[in-house]
């Protein structure tokens, strides 16, 4: 199954300790790239010290999401760029690491927040439609 906006998946990635919880924001339109974001237990204050960078993660209800054991954020501010080839592999070989799809509500939210985000460059901007 080829990874879908919206779609939350778990893996491991160099440099973080623990595994991570990140959400599909959209293909580029060669499909050669994803826009990604993580999924948070907090907002770091040392990464995110004013309120302007803070507001820029949507707070998610563990009461939503099965597979959250406590209510998280999504920092939006920010994309990570993923290879589409390499995610949609990873799926394939880790099925069980597809914890479902953001609610709607959230996705239209988290949407609204990345195209706020002074972060973003214009050229990621323009790849993702963002």
């Amino acid at each position: 199954m080829p990874p879908l906006q919206g779609n939350i998946y778990h893996a491991e990635f160099a440099g973080i300790p623990h595994g991570k919880f990140f959400i599909i924001i959209q293909t580029a339109s060669n499909r050669k790239t994803l826009a990604t974001v993580f999924i948070n237990t907090d907002i770091n204050p040392r990464k995110f010290p004013t309120q302007e960078l803070k507001d820029l993660h949507l707070k998610i209800f563990a009461k939503d999401y099965s597979f959250l054991d406590h209510d998280s954020y999504i920092d939006c501010s920010d994309i990570i760029e993923r290879d589409f080839l390499e995610i949609e592999e990873y799926i394939a070989e880790h099925p069980r690491c597809s914890k479902g799809s953001l609610t709607e509500s959230d996705l239209k939210e988290a949407m609204t927040r990345l195209m706020s985000s002074p972060l973003i460059s214009p050229k990621i901007r323009i790849r993702y439609g963002i």
